[in-house]
């Protein structure tokens, strides 16, 4: 539907004719946005549940608990971890070639974190163009920045959980228990 050779300023104009001086940070912050649901897809959602066929990644935990969560695969499994994997790797203190499950969650963090810092930025500047477009866009990014959170807290408890599993260390259920609750606050 689009010519990819588009020069970028027929974008640049829209978005300052809509947003004004927040334009940049608008634009800056849908384009980090828009890889979120694509890596909780590739890295967490569970391939019976692709969302092709029957998931819906933006309202869905992938897992009514952590236990069940922590069983996931994501859609790549050659590039991404699972968790079980993870720590079964960690345990033998071996290494992986693939994406694991740490790195994730820290893309997931440094990703929200990016996205946030778009959101105050438009927020300081949008000024007068203030609308409900500007509203209802800021309102998209906080939900996906939440969820990127979301899903870098759950990860980091299924490994944890996945550890406890497999040596019944305390510290590993404890930090599972409070991975979940960190969790469960950004999806709420």
């Amino acid at each position: 539907g689009y010519n990819p050779d588009t020069p970028s300023q027929v974008w640049d104009r829209d978005f300052k004719s809509r947003f004004g001086d927040a334009a940049a940070a608008i634009e800056t912050g849908l384009h980090r946005a828009s890889w979120v649901l694509p890596r909780i897809v590739a890295s967490v959602d569970p391939y019976w549940g692709f969302p092709t066929t029957r998931g819906w990644v933006e309202r869905q935990t992938l897992g009514d608990s952590l236990a069940a969560y922590a069983k996931n695969e994501g859609t790549d499994v050659q590039l991404f971890e699972n968790f079980a994997d993870a720590a079964k790797r960690i345990l033998a203190g071996g290494a992986t070639s693939m994406v694991t499950p740490i790195q994730t969650s820290r893309w997931f963090d440094d990703t929200a974190d990016a996205i946030l810092a778009n959101v105050r930025a438009a927020e300081a500047a949008i000024g007068d163009k203030r609308g409900n477009e500007f509203d209802s866009t800021i309102t998209d990014l906080k939900i996906l920045a939440q969820l990127a959170r979301f899903h870098a807290r759950r990860s980091m408890a299924a490994v944890h959980y996945n550890l406890y599993l497999q040596g019944h260390h305390k510290a590993e259920a404890l930090a599972a228990a409070a991975g979940e609750k960190e969790a469960i606050a950004a999806w709420k």
